[in-house]
């Protein structure tokens, strides 16, 4: 048992870590100059929608030193889990 756990009458531990399963999602955006394309809210929403939620988020650049496109990485809960 951990210091921040205490267990309870009934056996179990109060704050137990919670084991969720995740499945991730990356995307790439085409950003012009360091600015996403509005358009690209659409694609968002319908994530949001669909239970994504966005956690990470990277330029990324092909070897012209430029940003060329936004990496977006993106996890839900896998169903049934």
């Amino acid at each position: 048992m951990s210091l921040f756990e205490a267990e309870e009458p009934d056996g179990s531990l109060e704050g137990a870590w919670d084991m969720s399963k995740w499945e991730y999602k990356i995307i790439n955006i085409r950003s012009e100059n360091y600015r996403l394309d509005p358009n690209s809210a659409t694609q968002l929403n319908q994530l949001g929608d669909e239970g994504w939620e966005l956690v990470s988020i990277t330029s990324v650049n092909f070897k012209t030193g430029a940003t060329d496109n936004i990496a977006m990485v993106f996890k839900r809960p896998v169903a049934g889990s």
